[in-house]
């Protein structure tokens, strides 16, 4: 009531523009109500890792209005190339169930060379825009991020002034960029640009696995020593499974890490049952608007920062 009797004190074509910015504060204090402290506290200190995921790289556009596919999306794509009638059902069976990297193996088996063509189609050739979200995620100024898609939307942004290097997971100084404190951006699946490094399939997770081992430990290492927040990141990539279930239950005692999940795509369940087993806290948010709300909650954690978060026993978050 009292905000509404200083908007009438103003002249009239003051008001409405002064209604729209008491309206935005609060719906932006609504929006950023749910972000835990820890997580700022770990943002101030520089050790937070986000790890993005599809749900980041899908927010950019073209000027046609034309987005990255997401992993089912692609799958299908590689789905309507088959003409074996039985891989084909094969294919689509897995995708249904979300045996993606399942799915993926008969389609990279069946297409070979095709498929990295339709790949690069749909990554590579396209002049993809970033984001709102992906700003956000650049501002916060994170010394390692992990991206686990295939374009380099991100890389690019982050890259552009030359204070961030990226580096695929195969390569055997990423340890020297960490130690060193430089900023990096590690391509954790690989990159469209390097097709023999991409990690899809059911053989190219084991292969990681046996080949790649350095790079699985120094992950496992991360997990230990930073907090990891996933963003855009769905439930059902492998590796990241079960990397995380096996640091829930080696140190089931350790801070969680955080997962920002859209509301309505995920019921409790995920919250109540199996993100615990992953030792994951859900940051929830409206997805509205492409995701706006998520681009919000990392903008104003960015604020809280330049605000002077140093003192990380404050009680500054208080509202």
């Amino acid at each position: 009531r009292h905000i509404g009797q200083n908007i009438k004190e103003l002249p009239p074509d003051q008001r409405l523009s002064q209604a729209q910015l008491v309206l935005a504060q609060i719906k932006k204090k609504s929006a950023t109500s749910n972000v835990p402290q820890p997580l700022i506290r770990a943002f101030a200190r520089g050790s937070v890792v986000p790890v993005l995921g599809a749900g980041v790289s899908r927010t950019a556009a073209t000027a046609q209005g034309l987005r990255p596919p997401l992993w089912p999306e692609m799958l299908k794509l590689g789905i309507d190339n088959i003409f074996d009638k039985d891989r084909r059902i094969s294919a689509i069976r897995f995708m249904e169930s979300n045996f993606f990297v399942e799915s993926c193996e008969i389609i990279r088996f069946t297409l070979q060379e095709h498929w990295i063509d339709l790949m690069k189609d749909a990554l590579l050739r396209r002049d993809f825009q970033v984001s709102r979200l992906h700003r956000a995620i650049r501002a916060l100024d994170s010394k390692i991020t992990i991206d686990l898609n295939l374009d380099n939307i991100y890389p690019n942004l982050a890259s552009q002034d030359g204070s961030v290097s990226v580096k695929l997971y195969s390569e055997d100084d990423i340890t020297n960029f960490i130690r060193d404190g430089d900023r990096v951006v590690i391509k954790a699946h690989g990159s469209i640009n390097v097709p023999n490094k991409i990690i899809m399939s059911a053989a190219d997770y084991a292969r990681v696995r046996s080949e790649h081992s350095s790079f699985v430990f120094l992950v496992e290492s991360l997990l230990i020593s930073h907090t990891f927040v996933f963003i855009g990141c769905g439930l059902f990539d492998p590796d990241f499974r079960i990397l995380m279930e096996n640091y829930r239950f080696r140190y089931p005692h350790s801070r969680p890490h955080y997962i920002f999940l859209p509301r309505g795509l995920y019921d409790d369940s995920y919250e109540e049952i199996i993100l615990p087993a992953r030792g994951l806290r859900v940051i929830w948010y409206d997805p509205a608007n492409e995701h706006e709300e998520l681009a919000v909650k990392l903008e104003w954690i960015k604020e809280k920062l330049q605000e002077g978060y140093a003192d990380l026993s404050s009680d500054l978050l208080d509202r």
